[in-house]
């Protein structure tokens, strides 16, 4: 009798063995309870912040420091798509999971880049109960080693938290302020330029103003004549400095203008505001 070459023997056997394994593989396969999918495409999925408490207690021990900055992102996205008699901030706040958040925040926000530092830097503020919260306390500071590094837009958003602080006479405000103007002549972002404009105005000298409003000028015409809140910055700035420079104020009154078929009476009182 012919004998089966050893070889051969050994195939049948692994895939003897390959066969009674497979089936409990797929099985564990098919029934794994975490899902494959990226954790920030299942986080963009969830409609309502009940979703987004329930993601991030199962997730908890797994998340990034980027799914955090997400998750922060997607809690005030909520908010924004809300009326003010349906926003829910006060719930948010006092969540439990906003609170397991916020820890996970403390511990990662030095992980964290610099767009994400900032945003989690203004959404903690938005929903901020306390004070002196110490997450906005270790993130200020954080952002601040940092400072020299941010681009125009970015140095903007920072210094609109430090505003919403009333942190407007700070070291760190004036840091921003020095910043502003080492690079004013290379700046081309009008949009940008204005917010700091705005928040610096109460620090900076009678030259500077001068120099930021020749700036604005040689750049207004690089913004969309829809872009009344660049428009508003401007002409709120102007009045801040005390400067009323009527050149400037016209093209914004313009602006105002052309677009007031569109304003709501909440933006029109706004605009107003600014020149009391």
């Amino acid at each position: 009798m012919k004998k089966t070459p050893v070889f051969l023997d050994s195939l049948v056997t692994n895939m003897l063995r390959l066969r009674a394994i497979c089936p409990f593989s797929w099985r564990v396969f098919q029934f794994r309870p975490i899902s494959c999918e990226p954790l920030i495409i299942q986080m963009n999925k969830c409609t309502d912040e009940e979703q987004i408490f329930d993601f991030i207690e199962r997730n908890k021990a797994i998340l990034s420091e980027k799914q955090v900055g997400c998750a922060f992102d997607m809690l005030w996205k909520l908010q924004k798509q809300k009326t003010s008699l349906l926003k829910n901030v006060e719930y948010v706040r006092d969540h439990p999971q906003f609170l397991t958040l916020h820890n996970l925040a403390t511990n990662k926000f030095k992980l964290m880049n610099d767009d994400t530092l900032v945003n989690v830097l203004y959404v903690t503020q938005q929903f901020a109960g306390e004070a002196h919260d110490p997450l906005v306390e270790a993130l200020v500071t954080e952002a601040w080693r940092r400072l020299e590094r941010f681009d125009i837009k970015l140095l903007s958003e920072f210094s609109s938290c430090l505003a919403d602080q009333r942190l407007y006479f700070s070291p760190l405000m004036g840091k921003i302020a020095d910043i502003v103007h080492r690079n004013l002549e290379t700046t081309q972002d009008l949009s940008s330029l204005s917010v700091l404009m705005v928040n610096i105005s109460s620090l900076i000298s009678r030259h500077f103003q001068q120099q930021l409003v020749n700036k604005t000028e040689l750049l207004f015409d690089t913004i969309d004549s829809s872009e009344v809140n660049v428009a508003k910055s401007i002409a709120k700035f102007l009045r801040n400095v005390r400067y009323r420079y009527q050149p400037l104020l016209e093209r914004c009154n313009n602006v105002f203008l052309s677009n007031v078929d569109h304003l709501d009476l909440d933006s029109i009182s706004k605009i107003l505001s600014v020149y009391k």
